[in-house]
């Protein structure tokens, strides 16, 4: 039984027998401040839309989006996105909204996950 503290070693692992603390430790004197922002920023941009940084139509799109969902959500809907990832498909990029019980009230027609943002925003004002 390993001790309180302390990493099971394996076999390859450059860590092994090293407790958590120990290892933040080493890796915190053998890094410098910039090799660390280098890592952290490396995470963020991968998951980015462009794979470098965000562009202004993203951030627009983002911001727009999230009103939708608070404006959506003042009036007891959910706003749903489509998690297609084929842009050949028609539910791409699109969206449905539901009520609390999880029934769709608009978007189902002609295809599941049917409107626009557009369509959204009309539905939404139209109330």
């Amino acid at each position: 039984m390993a001790q309180l503290g302390r990493v099971r070693s394996t076999a390859g692992h450059s860590g092994a027998g090293k407790s958590l603390v120990a290892r933040a430790r080493s890796w915190r004197a053998s890094h410098t401040n910039h090799q660390k922002e280098k890592i952290v920023t490396s995470l963020y941009t991968q998951s980015t839309p462009i794979g470098d940084r965000w562009t202004e139509e993203d951030i627009e799109e983002q911001r727009r989006e999230s009103r939708l969902r608070r404006a959506a959500y003042r009036q007891g809907l959910m706003l749903r996105r489509s998690r297609c990832r084929t842009p050949e498909l028609p539910e791409w990029g699109r969206f449905h909204l539901v009520n609390r019980d999880n029934v769709i009230v608009v978007g189902a027609f002609p295809w599941n996950y049917s409107l626009s943002p557009d369509d959204v925003e009309d539905y939404l004002s139209a109330d």
